[in-house]
């Protein structure tokens, strides 16, 4: 074969693979909508937030628990600590916090303070986490990884 035609060839894969991907996007989308409804995200509103915030992630838990969510920046994150300095108990203030971060990060559905009950038990938890780790915090292990000596 020639590189022509395998540039060619490959050209034509990568194009078809794109195209794949965009179908199978445009279904997740729409699948959603039928899930959830007309409130749900859509392709459009997930591109606005990611030009707003940068990054978007989503979680999925099941098919019916999905949550879209952000990091959180610099600025932001102090200021949320500020918030719950004022709490005397050291767990009051790790759960504020967490409560707090979830609510500011999470997209949708939109979570309150009164809907984090309602959660599962570890819902709250582990969206905090991968919240922390879309925000760029990350253990001493994954830190060490992150890293090349040139």
């Amino acid at each position: 074969m020639s590189d022509e035609v395998a540039v060619n060839t490959e050209v034509e894969d990568r194009a078809a693979q794109e195209a794949k991907d965009k179908a199978d996007k445009a279904a997740w989308f729409a699948d959603l909508k039928v899930r959830f409804g007309p409130g749900a995200p859509d392709e459009a509103i997930v591109e606005a937030w990611k030009k707003s915030s940068g990054r978007v992630r989503v979680a999925a838990f099941t098919i019916d628990e999905i949550y879209f969510y952000r990091p959180l920046r610099s600025t932001e994150y102090k200021g949320l600590i500020a918030q719950v300095m004022n709490i005397k108990g050291q767990v009051e203030q790790n759960e504020l916090l967490k409560e707090k971060m979830v609510a500011a990060a999470v997209l949708w559905p939109r979570l309150d303070a009164s809907e984090m009950g309602a959660l599962f038990a570890g819902t709250k938890d582990s969206l905090h986490l991968m919240i922390m780790q879309a925000s760029n915090f990350v253990t001493q292990e994954e830190a060490e990884l992150m890293v090349r000596e040139l």
